[in-house]
């Protein structure tokens, strides 16, 4: 396997490429010189995804190669504060990717700037047989959403983010940490069960 590096400004690489496997680290909105673009989520997404896309194609990809992507994000108030800051954040990411489009996990979490919003990375596989894993009856996000549950390509299997939730998109095993924890690893040995696989490795 044949891996290549490419870099930006400084020392880090941004994208590694591994034969036909690309893994971008994370962008988010930032000019030339390392300065935050935008206070609100939906600039901060478009730059972000902008970066992505750039990156990509550098490195000879394109967004539709796009398997597996997570978002990581920063979001201050209560469960409709976030809601709505997602629904804000959706509006213009899923404008990248056709349907049926890669895996998605969001995390929340809090960045070292308090002036950003959002950090993406993804990995990308060029060429290659890819079969979308979408088992049937599995959980659904609840809404109208062009991401997939996991993709296989060639001998590799792609999962993303699971939940407790139901094929309604309703949460299963609320306030229960064991039960939602059983069922999420259950989730992830239906994907990989019907990508032909038994073990994590």
């Amino acid at each position: 396997m044949t891996k290549q590096l490419a870099f930006t400004a400084g020392t880090r690489p941004h994208v590694a490429k591994a034969d036909n496997i690309i893994f971008v680290g994370g962008q988010m909105s930032l000019d030339t010189t390392g300065r935050v673009l935008g206070a609100d989520i939906t600039t901060q997404t478009r730059n972000a995804f902008e970066a992505l896309k750039r990156a990509l194609n550098e490195a000879g990809a394109s967004m539709a190669d796009v398997v597996k992507h997570n978002i990581y994000f920063r979001c201050d108030g209560d469960d409709a504060a976030i809601a709505k800051f997602l629904e804000e954040l959706d509006q213009v990411r899923i404008g990248y990717f056709s349907d049926p489009g890669p895996t998605t996990t969001e995390i929340r979490v809090g960045f070292s700037r308090d002036d950003v919003l959002i950090q993406v990375d993804a990995w990308a596989v060029v060429g290659g047989e890819k079969e979308r894993l979408m088992p049937p009856g599995h959980w659904n996000w609840g809404q109208d959403r062009p991401w997939s549950h996991g993709w296989k390509v060639g001998d590799m299997i792609f999962i993303g983010g699971q939940r407790s939730l139901d094929d309604a998109g309703n949460p299963i095993g609320v306030g229960d940490i064991e039960a939602q924890t059983a069922n999420v690893f259950r989730n992830m040995e239906i994907l990989l069960e019907a990508g032909g696989a038994t073990e994590i490795i």
